[in-house]
């Protein structure tokens, strides 16, 4: 049989990208984009949106990693397979590269669709428990593995780098080691898990076998480790309930994680034990035929907890979750009551796959009636202490020491959730009409509104950050201020630089904070400027009207003067940092640049 080059030289590749297309095609696609990025030459100064294109291309992968499953054991062509997998790539993908558009939340999403991988090729009837466990345990097998060979691949090149480095001087830039990092990621990792997930997807697991190292393993670790565990959180739990019944206290808060813990984990138990429950121990087959009784106390703490800690302090995504969690445990109650030991595993992860997928965009997701809730409970305490009426912000505010700190701690929170949710145009109709409104200043990022807002109602959060040890520095520049610009001089700017981002512009001009300092390279030369002086500066600059706040950036070549237009950091103990900078630059026009010097 003749064989291709390109089989000989990466006959596994072949084979994954005939089985996978599309997920690898998703990785062909961030290896590129990120490399892109790493370059500048793909720019983005909001990193959430960076955030959601890597949230965006984990789902693809893992959609159509799920499609291509259920494609290979419903035998569709090529084409069929290929196109529903694309479909439901580009689909999942759009959700979180979109978030507000769809309401999305990746927090929901991914796991619904690692669940849904697990499944995938196992919706039809007939399949037993233990087809659906060997899959399983060899596809978690596979994902470690890659998880190491990704690992093993990043850190293998960046010691070689590394070693040229300091053995014969090479300059390595720190672009190399990202490189490296992007395809352990996005091509190294991926690739080498698909190709571990099994071909024979019917394969059946049999028991006894023998000195079989997975076996053995796997008895030893249900039977003597996870079992007795979560017996043990049994108890605990059961002793917590008769305690709240006898002092009439309710649930505290941390309740809803320890039985999101308790719930989720004594599933997996229940699933990865229920081979091996004939041969196991006692406290084994006790734990398989009664762990969902168990769970009923628990169920009802968690229900008890979320009910009160919406009541008090309204809905949030984690809340949302653990009231899904809540719905899920229930289901399966009802569920393991009909089915006992006969309770299939497609029908348990499936149920939580279907609850998280829905729970994780659209306006009943978590993300929707959270945004809402909240929106809801800050126009009430508004209303409640006299900041809004008929709608409506009040010109005559109330005095700061009227309000109580727990209200105004409680509605900065709201503030802060709303401008991380991309929602503070919500209240925006509130400020209609204001002489102060926040909206109307022309700021480039919620930061900046979200500050506004919290100064005006004095939410703000200097006296919370001196406790913690840490100092908020807020500038913004007068309305009308005056700055001179020299002969031989180009303005140049708006630009916002958020921390961890940067900025081009002219001549190769880029502008970024690292090593906290601001850096500024422009014609091949780099300037810097200490962010602890910047925010020293901005600091006093606040305190003199007009506001202005213009510094040099000195270094190579000739100064260039930053004209800060509006600036959020802080100072403290461990360290100084901006989160977000508006400003000007003013640039020197005839200075010669390093390559013109070189030549």
């Amino acid at each position: 049989m003749k064989i291709s080059l390109f089989s000989r030289f990466l006959p596994d590749l072949e084979m994954i990208a005939r089985r996978f297309p599309v997920s690898v095609l998703v990785c062909v696609f961030m290896f590129v984009f990120v490399g892109l990025e790493i370059e500048d030459i793909v720019n983005f100064n909001d990193r959430q949106t960076l955030q959601h294109i890597y949230q965006g291309g984990v789902a693809a992968f893992l959609a159509s990693g799920g499609v291509h499953l259920l494609a290979q054991w419903r035998e569709w062509s090529r084409i069929k397979g290929f196109s529903a997998a694309l479909l439901s790539a580009i689909v999942f993908a759009a959700l979180l590269v979109f978030p507000q558009v769809f309401a999305a939340n990746a927090l929901m999403m991914i796991p619904a669709l690692i669940l849904w991988v697990m499944i995938a090729a196992f919706l039809r009837p007939g399949v037993s428990f233990n087809v659906v466990w060997l899959f399983n345990s060899r596809l978690a097998m596979a994902i470690i593995l890659a998880v190491l060979a990704g690992a093993l691949v990043a850190g293998g090149i960046s010691a070689i780098l590394a070693s040229l480095e300091y053995l014969f001087h090479i300059k390595i830039p720190k672009d190399g080691y990202e490189h490296a990092i992007s395809l352990a990621v996005t091509v190294v990792g991926p690739l080498y898990g698909l190709a571990l997930i099994p071909w024979d997807i019917d394969e059946e697991l049999t028991l006894p076998c023998g000195d079989d190292l997975m076996n053995r393993g796997v008895s030893i670790l249900i039977n003597y480790v996870l079992v007795p565990v979560l017996l043990i959180y049994v108890l605990i739990l059961h002793a917590y309930a008769v305690k709240i019944g006898f002092s009439f206290d309710l649930p505290r808060g941390k309740v809803g994680m320890m039985v999101l813990i308790f719930g989720t984990g004594g599933a997996a138990t229940w699933l990865i034990a229920r081979p091996w429950v004939e041969d196991g121990t006692r406290l084994l087959k006790v734990f398989t035929r009664h762990w969902f009784w168990f769970t009923i106390v628990p169920l009802v703490l968690l229900v008890i907890a979320v009910v009160v800690r919406v009541n008090e302090y309204g809905v949030t995504p984690e809340r949302y979750g653990l009231a899904v969690v809540a719905l899920w445990l229930a289901a399966m109650i009802g569920y393991f009551i009909s089915k006992r030991l006969e309770a299939r595993p497609q029908v348990i992860i499936g149920s939580m796959a279907v609850l998280l997928l829905l729970a994780s965009f659209g306006p009943w997701g978590a993300k929707g009636v959270s945004v809402h809730s909240q929106h809801k409970r800050l126009v009430t305490l508004l209303e409640t202490w006299g900041y809004v009426e008929n709608g409506k912000i009040t010109d005559q505010l109330p005095a700061r020491e009227k309000v109580p700190n727990e209200v105004k701690v409680s509605s900065r929170s709201i503030v802060n959730f709303l401008r991380k949710q991309n929602e503070l145009q919500r209240l925006q109709p509130l400020f209609s009409g204001h002489k102060e409104n926040p909206f109307e200043q022309g700021h480039l990022h919620g930061y900046a509104v979200a500050s506004d807002i919290n100064k005006l109602f004095a939410f703000n959060r200097a006296v919370a950050a001196r406790k913690a040890g840490r100092d908020m520095v807020s500038f913004r520049r007068s309305s009308v201020v005056g700055v001179k610009i020299e002969r031989d001089s180009l303005l140049s700017g708006l630009f916002l630089v958020r921390r961890g981002a940067n900025v081009k512009f002219a001549n190769g001009g880029i502008v970024k904070i690292k090593d906290e300092q601001l850096l500024v390279t422009y014609n091949g030369m780099q300037r810097s400027l200490a962010v602890k002086e910047l925010l020293e500066k901005a600091r006093t600059a606040q305190k003199v009207k007009p506001r202005q706040l213009v510094l040099l950036v000195k270094g190579e070549g000739q100064p260039i003067k930053l004209i800060v237009n509006h600036l959020i950091g802080e100072l403290g103990v461990r360290g100084e940092s901006i989160r977000h900078i508006n400003f000007w630059l003013l640039l020197p026009v005839n200075e010669k640049s390093n390559l013109q010097n070189s030549q």
